[in-house]
């Protein structure tokens, strides 16, 4: 219940700030974030970019897998569980993005990033 109760206000402050501040603490976070590129740590960010996906639907197929194979009701409920969650993830960000309809960074500040 602590655990949750903290979500809630971590999310509560998220949404509080972007009332309060408003997008002049995002732009400023987005500074400062590009002053510090380099072009070997963009080739790193974009590589953790594109392994996000395939390891967090690769873990949980695993675990499905190896749970068939040793017929274990535990890996197997564990793989439907983690594979739930990235589902249940995915449409909860589809739906926010639909629902706020916020130009991307890169599109509204081209110059900054």
């Amino acid at each position: 219940m602590k655990s949750v109760f903290s979500s809630l206000m971590f999310f509560f402050l998220i949404v509080l700030n972007s009332f309060l501040i408003g997008q002049n603490s995002d732009i400023n976070l987005l500074i400062k974030i590009n002053d510090t590129y380099t072009p070997n740590g963009g080739k790193v960010m974009g590589f953790v970019t594109n392994s996000v996906t395939p390891v967090s639907l690769g873990i949980p197929s695993g675990l499905l897998v190896a749970g068939a194979i040793k017929k274990d009701r535990v890996l197997i409920f564990n793989g439907l569980e983690s594979l739930s969650g990235h589902a249940l993830s995915g449409v909860l960000t589809a739906g926010l993005k639909w629902g706020i309809k916020r130009e991307c960074p890169f599109v509204t500040y081209p110059t900054e990033i």
